[in-house]
Parts: structure tokens; sequence; C-alpha cells
């Protein structure tokens, strides 16, 4: 039977926190990035939140599916 990736499947504290993170990243780059009309510093700022936070994110992720491959590699607990 091959196993899907499912990011949802189990919730952990650092997961959340993680994604709140984000989250209040890519809020609070949007709103500085939308309501800098005529401050090219502040677009550029809400650029890098907005980037910074989807980095997090990616981060975040793909470090749960790496670890996850690993321990089913090591404990043959399963396809992959």
């Amino acid at each position: 039977m091959v196993s899907t990736f499912v990011f949802f499947d189990d919730f952990s504290t650092d997961k959340v926190i993680v994604a709140l993170i984000a989250i209040g990243g890519l809020v609070y780059g949007g709103v500085l990035w939308w309501k800098s009309q005529l401050s090219p510093e502040q677009q550029k700022q809400g650029k890098r939140y907005v980037t910074a936070s989807l980095i997090l994110l990616a981060i975040d992720v793909l470090a749960w599916r790496f670890a996850d491959v690993i321990i089913k590699l090591v404990t043959g607990s399963g396809g992959l």
C-alpha cells in the first residue's frame, strides 16, 4: 500500500506555532506592502516579510517530510 503525503495527519505544537508565525508574517507583510503606496522602502520591507514567511513555511513542511521519510526508512514501517 502506498502512503500519501498529508501534512495535517498529526498536529504537533511546533507545526502550529510555525504556521501561526508564518501566517502572521504574511498578514503583516501584506498589510505593510499594501499601505506603502508612496514609500518604496516600506514596500521592500513588506515584500521581504512575505518572502521570509513563505520560506519559513516551506522549510517547515520540507523538514517535517524529510524527517518522516528518514524515520520510515530506518524503522521499515511502510512505504514512502
